[in-house]
């Protein structure tokens, strides 16, 4: 049942990226890694994944949940660290990590800064409307029905 959950929750959130879309063999990046969970999923759909984490122990437990997927890369660094080169990735995503750095802007920018014109950035930050007037609670609730469609392929990335 874990397993099914887990597929659903990627489709969910990564129903905005059109795999087919991706170059093939992209190069692509998993910020915040943690366990590898999206890793795991992303992993066989790309020719490389770089999986980055700046807490010792989760990426130690990536490095152990992803051991079969000779295409992933492992590197144990923050987001303003992270030894990529720019415009070298075809896709970066973090899912409810950046949020958490001290400099969120900065992280995001990092982030964008790695990946080739035009390529997809998936982000999804948490913010607590706790505290907020009732339209901010109104606005934070409407938002995800509002989601951007997935890009559309372009010749340039095909």
């Amino acid at each position: 049942m874990l397993e099914v959950e887990a597929k659903r929750r990627f489709a969910e959130y990564f129903s905005l990226i059109r795999w087919e879309c991706l170059p093939a063999g992209a190069i692509a990046a998993d910020i915040g890694c943690g366990s590898g969970r999206w890793a795991v999923q992303v992993a066989p759909k790309v020719g490389m994944l770089h999986s980055v984490d700046a807490s010792e122990k989760a990426f130690a437990v990536a490095r152990r949940n992803l051991g079969a997927y000779l295409n992933c890369h492992f590197h144990q660094a923050a987001v303003d660290a992270i030894p990529l080169p720019p415009d070298s990735l075809d896709f970066c995503y973090s899912v409810g990590v950046l949020h958490h750095v001290p400099d969120t802007q900065a992280a995001i920018a990092a982030c964008a800064a790695f990946l080739k014109p035009g390529a997809p950035l998936l982000l999804y930050l948490l913010y607590s409307l706790d505290n907020r007037p009732r339209g901010d609670l109104a606005v934070g609730r409407a938002v995800p029905l509002r989601r951007r469609p997935p890009f559309a392929c372009r010749p340039d990335l095909a």
